[in-house]
């Protein structure tokens, strides 16, 4: 029997993706034969229609629940928060961009209970502009450097027994978010796997990934995790 899982969406001015990333979550989890599982969407004050188009597939499916976010708050926020509302062992978050492709999307739900942490890493780098491929580069270099590590990818989407998320010290709803709880659990001892996800280009809306605000955000979590790993008593 599969393990249960709740898949946590967020979903920013994403009318014209959310539908189908929703759909492609959906016939991954019923292919691989889950049973138990939720997804909960977090419309994050969308302007454009999201929050209408997530109402509609949670009145048709019951295994999807919304959650309106005002103001907006950001990917951290919304991933905090689907830990603590999780009913299910693991949980993953998938943005609702509809960027990873559906078989990257199954192929990665698919390794659920394989291990304590399943890390996705994006294999076709290249559909990503060169300043966001050499920034997501240097970062990941860097967090291996500072805490002796050997992680392909931080930013991605990995499943996680719930538990143990719920478990780790979290500070921040920044970009590192995932860095922080990855890194506690890694340094704690828990088994990873890692697995390639391929990206297709987004088709409706643009990434705000490089706002000048997450690397300030970054730089200070790394900075406490660094101190917290290395000299707590």
């Amino acid at each position: 029997m599969k393990p249960s899982i709740t898949v946590i969406i967020p979903a920013y001015n994403e009318a014209g993706n959310i539908e189908n990333t929703t759909l492609s979550i959906l016939r991954g989890l019923n292919n691989l034969g889950f049973e138990n599982f939720e997804i909960l969407i977090f419309d994050d004050a969308s302007t454009d229609g999201t929050g209408k188009i997530a109402d509609n597939l949670a009145r048709d499916n019951n295994h999807i629940k919304i959650i309106h976010n005002k103001p907006n708050k950001g990917f951290g926020y919304n991933y905090q928060k689907g830990v603590e509302l999780a009913l299910y062992d693991y949980v993953v978050m998938f943005p609702g961009d509809n960027v990873i492709t559906e078989l990257s999307v199954q192929e990665l739900l698919s390794k659920t209970g394989e291990a304590d942490i399943i890390i996705s890493y994006v294999a076709n780098t290249k559909l990503r502009t060169l300043p966001r491929r050499a920034i997501s580069r240097a970062f990941t270099i860097l967090v291996n450097f500072l805490f002796g590590l050997k992680v392909t990818y931080y930013n991605g989407s990995p499943i996680i027994k719930t538990r143990l998320v719920r478990a780790t010290t979290r500070t921040t709803s920044g970009f590192a978010y995932m860095t922080e709880i990855l890194v506690q659990l890694i340094k704690s001892g828990h088994n990873y796997i890692e697995i390639p996800t391929y990206i297709q280009p987004r088709v409706y809306g643009k990434s705000t990934a490089l706002k000048p605000k997450n690397f300030y955000l970054v730089g200070k979590t790394l900075l406490s995790l660094f101190w917290r790993i290395h000299f707590k008593i």
